[in-house]
């Protein structure tokens, strides 16, 4: 009788041990980590066609960084794409119109998850090809101390 109670426990435990491997932390699958919604920037307070720029009101909202990409609504629908300028003065932003025709009262977002990022600082092309090479030939040269 002692025979089948040991042969029934290492089948359990060889159960087990197949079952509990899926349970590691190696063989885990990683959780999708939600991403948060476009943030709300404010509403479009005047369209300028001519100059193709838009005022922008953000109430207490924090404006958006110089030239991320906002996107406008109208009743839910995408009516435009803009681009934000360092031109403001609280509460207002300025932004040129990319693409769409945004209209007086469109709620405007800033996304900086799906390509809402202000674009990166382009390297100003020079002659000089020391200035271009990165690394401590960039750096200043630190003051001489004397004792």
């Amino acid at each position: 009788m002692a025979r089948p109670a040991a042969l029934t426990f290492l089948l359990a435990a060889a159960l087990c041990g197949a079952g509990c491997a899926s349970h590691h932390p190696k063989h885990r699958v990683a959780k999708a980590t939600a991403i948060p919604p476009p943030i709300n920037v404010g509403t479009v307070a005047l369209v300028n066609e001519a100059g193709h720029f838009a005022l922008i009101d953000n109430g207490t909202s924090a404006a958006p960084p110089t030239g991320a990409t906002l996107k406008t609504y109208t009743d839910g629908v995408e009516s435009g794409v803009l681009q934000s300028t360092e031109v403001r003065r609280h509460p207002f932003v300025i932004a040129d119109i990319r693409s769409g025709l945004p209209r007086k009262g469109d709620r405007v977002t800033y996304d900086p998850y799906h390509g809402g990022q202000p674009p990166e600082a382009e390297p100003k092309p020079s002659g000089d090809s020391e200035a271009q090479t990165p690394g401590a030939a960039n750096l200043p040269t630190p003051p001489q101390v004397r004792f």
